[in-house]
């Protein structure tokens, strides 16, 4: 087996991944959203028997806080349950940043390091135990580092890059202030008023004039150093992007398949599908009929009805297939039987409570564009 769950993560990402033998599976978390989301994710690993509660890997892919909350309130605001176990947590810290190689000497963490998630990861001593306790990071000139975890995982790191922790650096205590607080930052400005689902075009020349319009990137430098990660099993591949910039993003998938569209099983779209992390040639650097989509909506209004126009028109696999973790006022007329008949998608939608689990059955091959 191989699947993906997205939990209601509120605003925010939180992936439950499982794979091997369904009875007692291999299991992996990215991102665990709010603190509420939390909340919920430790009354359902307590619900497992004690000798299920084993996790290869935990990964935070950024210092949002709808993605790095939950971590506080599962884990590091717990007592440990029975039979815990993580063998590895990633997540770039500001020591990360500090470094110029590869290693990091955990004796010499200093007192800047004030947030309760450094500490935790400290004492734990399973902190980036792959990177050798270095930084999370996908070099630029070298082949991306891959790991294979227990039970035939394979995860390849595609991002973020050395330059992309360089410039998080100067932002790094005013955004982990932010995200602690669980306030929101601004969302970007380009003009444009984020029109929700009540505006989703009816006809494809709507739909195409939706798609083609002006595109603008991202200029949250968190959300540039995103952890980006490649899982492949069992003849299937998976892209988890965070909320990573979709130039960055294309180039790390054209270095991977230059000669042609990479094809994925499912693409977990960046950044709740904001209208600044799509971009047509991100869709088109794919062969993806799978598009992951989490987010309730609030605070920012996602999915925007460009980026999810974008992935309709220019999706390479027709026709191109939405899967929302939960139904919300901002993707509900998305999900309307007429509008998919009319545009020629499919759109699928989670349950409030439990979100939507994504089931990967075995391929057999890979095919390029």
């Amino acid at each position: 087996m191989f699947e993906i769950r997205m939990l209601p993560a509120s605003e925010g990402d939180a992936l439950w991944i499982v794979w091997g033998d369904e009875k007692k599976p291999y299991q992996m978390l990215v991102d665990m959203g709010t603190i509420q989301t939390g909340n919920l994710l430790y009354k359902e690993i307590k619900a497992l028997k004690p000798e299920n509660r084993n996790f290869e890997l935990a990964v935070v892919t950024h210092i949002d806080s709808d993605h790095i909350g939950g971590m506080l309130s599962c884990f590091v605001r717990r007592p440990p349950l029975a039979g815990l176990e993580i063998k590895d947590v990633w997540f770039n810290g500001f020591d990360h940043l500090e470094l110029t190689t590869q290693v990091l000497d955990t004796e010499s963490l200093g007192a800047n390091q004030g947030d309760e998630l450094t500490q935790w990861l400290r004492d734990s001593g399973h902190w980036n135990v792959a990177f050798k306790k270095g930084a999370v990071v996908a070099p630029k000139c070298s082949p991306f580092p891959i790991f294979e975890l227990s039970g035939g995982m394979k995860v390849t790191v595609l991002g973020p890059s050395r330059e992309r922790l360089d410039q998080l650096k100067p932002e790094w205590k005013k955004q982990l202030a932010r995200a602690l607080l669980r306030t929101r930052p601004a969302a970007p400005d380009d003009g444009v008023e984020a029109m929700g689902s009540h505006n989703a075009p009816r006809t494809r020349h709507r739909l195409r004039d939706l798609a083609n319009m002006p595109e603008r990137p991202d200029p949250s430098i968190p959300n540039a150093s995103s952890i980006v990660l490649m899982l492949e099993y069992s003849g299937r591949r998976v892209i988890l992007t965070g909320d990573a910039w979709a130039d960055d993003l294309e180039r790390a998938i054209r270095k991977l398949s230059p000669e042609g569209c990479l094809e994925v099983d499912a693409f977990k779209v960046p950044h709740h599908a904001s209208r600044f992390n799509i971009t047509e040639s991100l869709i088109k650097s794919l062969r993806c009929k799978t598009w992951l989509i989490s987010t309730n909506g609030s605070g920012h209004h996602h999915p925007d009805d460009q980026a999810i126009a974008k992935i309709i028109y220019h999706s390479s696999i027709q026709p191109a297939e939405l899967n929302f973790n939960v139904r919300s006022p901002w993707n509900e007329d998305w999900l309307s039987t007429d509008r998919q008949q009319s545009l020629n998608y499919i759109a699928k939608h989670g349950d409030k409570a439990l979100g939507l689990s994504l089931p990967l059955p075995a391929n057999v091959s890979f095919k390029l564009c």
